[in-house]
């Protein structure tokens, strides 16, 4: 057997572990010795030019915002000295996604008020800077084992200032946690955003997604016409905040995630609110 092979490294980033892979490209896990710090790598694998477009998305939008639930970007490099790029360096979130902790089953009402008010902390202030993410779902959101949450992958976000929708006319994002305007391809704000969120909340409390079907398409004219299941086993107060989350017509939800917000902090102590 020969020598194991070292570590990969990009530029000045050392030690790298592969953390996982996708269609685009993979993440790894380094070393910056400059620094004594971890960080995350997000490396693109493919080249086409759509894939080049949704990375450099990616970077633009992260560089916009700066919030504590939102993974913040330190540096991108197009190509470094060894011919490696295009990668993105970020900061790295210890802890798990939220889609592998929802595999043991319901989360408790506080903890899910926890998660989702951090979430709309995080969107309300991309938001602000007109940036709609497009695919809040569990396997988006990494938590801590303190209960800290973050908000992963801008490449489908939306900018309200850039020159022409990364999309096109595609639609994107995960039919499971589309909204219904998502859905059917109309014009989509930060109320598409807090849907999702609405139906990630679903998801926590009960252990189940609100709408399931065959095919991807079916289960996006569910989102647009279906109502969401009844949340009769919990507190009304919550149960009512989800569902006007998950409301069809937009003008029904939230208009701002800070509005949210306030719902939630309304809430008494063991429900996860801060109470009177």
């Amino acid at each position: 057997m020969g020598e194991p092979r070292p570590p990969p490294s990009f530029g000045r980033y050392r030690d790298a572990v592969l953390l996982g892979a996708g269609e685009m490209g993979a993440v790894y896990r380094a070393l910056d010795p400059s620094l004594g710090r971890a960080v995350a790598i997000k490396v693109l694998t493919q080249r086409a030019p759509r894939h080049l477009e949704r990375f450099r998305r990616e970077a633009e939008v992260l560089a916009k915002i700066d919030h504590p639930a939102i993974v913040r970007i330190h540096e991108v490099v197009e190509a470094d000295e060894e011919g490696k790029g295009p990668y993105i360096v970020m900061e790295y979130c210890p802890g798990r996604l939220l889609e592998a902790v929802l595999q043991a089953g319901p989360l408790p009402p506080a903890q899910v008020v926890s998660i989702v008010r951090q979430v709309a902390e995080g969107l309300q202030t991309a938001h602000v800077r007109d940036v709609v993410h497009r695919d809040i779902k569990p396997a988006n959101l990494v938590v801590s084992e303190a209960g800290g949450v973050k908000i992963l992958d801008f490449g489908v976000a939306w900018l309200r200032d850039a020159s022409r929708d990364l999309a096109g006319s595609i639609v994107r994002g995960t039919p499971y946690y589309m909204s219904p305007e998502q859905a059917m391809g109309q014009p989509i704000d930060a109320r598409s955003d807090i849907y999702s969120l609405g139906i990630t909340a679903f998801e926590m409390l009960t252990g189940r997604r609100p709408f399931e079907a065959r095919s991807k398409v079916d289960v996006m004219l569910l989102q647009a016409r279906a109502p969401l299941p009844p949340l009769r086993d919990f507190d009304p107060r919550l149960a009512r905040i989800v569902e006007k989350m998950c409301a069809k017509e937009p003008a029904d939800r939230y208009p701002r995630c800070d509005a949210l917000v306030a719902d939630l902090d309304a809430l008494p102590r063991g429900l996860g609110g801060r109470g009177p």
